[in-house]
């Protein structure tokens, strides 16, 4: 109490560098600094699987046996070229031998994506804990496919030499019980 969370969704680069001068007290997101290491100081929170989901009627919905040659026929929601997941996506379909077809649309947008496949037969990949929410919400629904689409670790990112306020130490405290 006594202190009021503000959440902004950006761009990865841009929420470093608004941490970087000072404008953000942390990032949460994917660790993927690189060279600006050693300005920040970093703290793993979890890994998270990916999922790929579709809605409840798509026709892969209730298929026990999904290959990658059945995934590459779909259409698909993906994040833009630049995005580790989508390397990572088209990754493995080069090393199956396979080419996804170009992409319905390109969003890193989860509501986004979720309204998009509540209306069409398309598939897209998310975080496991995103994809059992809308599961348990009968919204969309997790295939039978389990992709080795790893990605870096989910934390939280500080400025390297500055002590966390009183707030924000409460606010990691609250993080890392969860």
């Amino acid at each position: 109490r006594g202190a009021t969370v503000m959440l902004a969704e950006s761009a990865h680069a841009t929420l470093l560098a608004s941490l970087a001068r000072a404008e953000l007290d942390c990032v949460l997101g994917r660790l993927m600094l690189g060279a600006a290491q050693a300005v920040f100081r970093t703290e793993v929170l979890y890994d998270e699987p990916i999922c790929v989901v579709a809605r409840p009627g798509h026709p892969l919905a209730q298929s026990s046996r999904i290959t990658a040659a059945a995934l590459a026929r779909q259409d698909w929601i993906l994040p833009p070229p630049e995005a580790p997941l989508r390397q990572r996506i088209d990754a493995y379909f080069a090393q199956e031998g396979l080419a996804l077809p170009p992409p319905i649309a390109e969003s890193v947008s989860l509501l986004a994506n979720e309204v998009l496949l509540r209306g069409a037969d398309m598939l897209a990949a998310m975080p496991r804990a995103v994809a059992h929410h809308y599961a348990e919400l009968g919204v969309l629904v997790i295939l039978k496919f389990k992709p080795d689409w790893s990605l870096p670790a989910v934390g939280v990112v500080q400025r390297a030499h500055v002590e966390p306020t009183p707030a924000l130490a409460r606010f990691l405290d609250a993080l890392r019980s969860e």
